[in-house]
């Protein structure tokens, strides 16, 4: 998007898998769905003071709370990890939620512009990406599921459409494998990227 149509401001809400606590959340969300537990010690994260049960629950904290910005950990993370790998122009702002589910996160993004958005070439440009799999037929209710995307490598886009008042933005819908498709496999990636673009140019 950033190369296309350049990125003004990006507003992601994530819904992350209970997985990416760890092992101890895993262990409690199963224990959850069978027995009604008398204490809960996982959510919405390991060293929060109070706890909350994740059986038919969604919960607005993925980690401990920056109390200066009013944001969690994982969403002040989620900004300086976007801005050191796309570029320092790139203002993003999220708000992070845990969700009922083993493995695989979403998120619902929108994308503000310097210029108008082009659906049509936004989504052929995602046909052809290796690393992105486009599932966006609304004519047959196909779009992005998270338990679709268990051991795939590639991100899954879908619900593209142009903002409603605004012909400069962009909404859609992704879901990954936050097991198999991780911190460290993207960052191996990234690395790959740069050691062949670093060849070509010697």
């Amino acid at each position: 998007l950033d190369g296309l149509f350049g990125i003004k401001k990006v507003v992601v809400s994530t819904y992350q898998s209970v997985s990416g606590i760890g092992k101890q959340a895993l262990e409690e969300y199963t224990l959850n769905q069978y027995i009604a537990l008398p204490k809960y010690s996982a959510f919405p994260c390991l060293n929060s003071k109070k706890h909350y049960s994740i059986k038919d629950n969604v919960i607005p904290q993925v980690d401990e709370f920056d109390f200066d910005s009013g944001y969690t950990k994982e969403e002040l993370k989620m900004t300086l990890e976007t801005k050191k790998i796309l570029g320092e122009h790139l203002n993003l702002t999220s708000t992070c939620v845990r969700v009922p589910t083993y493995r695989g996160h979403g998120e619902s993004v929108y994308v503000e512009t310097n210029n108008e958005v082009n659906i049509d070439l936004f989504k052929s440009v995602l046909e052809d990406d290796k690393y992105i799999e486009l599932k966006d037929d609304i004519e047959e209710n196909v779009y992005p599921l998270v338990n679709e995307c268990y051991y795939n490598k590639k991100a899954i886009v879908g619900r593209i459409r142009k903002d409603l008042f605004n012909n400069k933005g962009i909404h859609y819908f992704v879901v990954g494998d936050n097991l198999y498709l991780g911190a460290a496999y993207n960052a191996v990636n990234i690395l790959s990227i740069l050691i062949k673009e670093s060849e070509n140019n010697d």
